[in-house]
């Protein structure tokens, strides 16, 4: 791959030819294409294809939420973009091909946030502990992102991610969410759902977070 020094008529960026122009952090690069692709189809790279599939649409999934990726910012981690900082710390928290339980929304928290999580009748319930909320806090919110993963046979799309929130007062312990068609139509596709609770508020004029690793049910989930 060669670096542009000086290009005449500003950076360009796409393909011409045998060539594809990109631009870097604010630097031009060319590079050639290759003349002709080789899929394998082997057990170990339908294994890493399908590792790489998980991880970059959950990343990617966090990094179009613009309240989860405020948690992302901070420079001290490694990556130079929140989604490449999101992308760095969930790899190695997958399980095998698989988006897990241990996978996070956040780099940092404070403590573990939810006393459980139950699922019947399509009703997500989360309860939260009594001294979750912090005297001095303000702007209290639960998040949950849902994944559905492991798909069932012939079923391409390995994993389907959702969003809900929901603004909360103090000593507010109690949260159930009401799971819609969008979420509950996918159910036949996977074998598995994995809920993730996010808790934040702010204090002293910084977002905190307080969460926990996801719960994981096995679909389909009986009434």
């Amino acid at each position: 791959m060669a670096k542009i020094r000086n290009f005449v008529f500003g950076k360009a960026s796409g393909k011409l030819g045998p060539v594809v122009f990109r631009v870097v952090r604010g630097q031009q690069f060319i590079v050639q294409r290759p003349t002709s692709y080789t899929t394998s189809n082997s057990e170990l790279a339908l294994f890493s294809r399908n590792r790489l599939v998980s991880l970059v649409k959950f990343s990617s999934f966090l990094n179009k939420n613009k309240y989860i990726k405020q948690f992302w910012c901070d420079e001290s981690l490694i990556g130079w973009s929140p989604y490449h900082r999101i992308l760095n710390f969930n790899s190695p928290r997958l399980s095998g091909a698989f988006i897990s339980s241990k996978n996070s929304l956040v780099p940092v928290a404070w403590l573990d946030p939810v006393k459980s999580v139950a699922f019947s009748g399509n009703t997500l319930t989360v309860t939260l502990p009594e001294n979750i909320f912090d005297p001095v806090a303000t702007q209290f919110r639960l998040d949950l992102v849902i994944v559905l993963t492991q798909p069932c046979e012939k079923i391409e799309q390995l994993l389907a991610c959702f969003s809900l929130f929901s603004e909360i007062t103090v000593n507010e312990l109690v949260h159930s969410f009401v799971l819609d068609d969008e979420i509950t139509s996918r159910f036949p596709e996977y074998s598995q759902m994995i809920v993730f609770p996010l808790f934040s508020f702010e204090k002293e004029e910084q977002l905190t977070a307080s969460l926990q690793g996801g719960t994981s049910f096995t679909l389909p989930v009986p009434a």
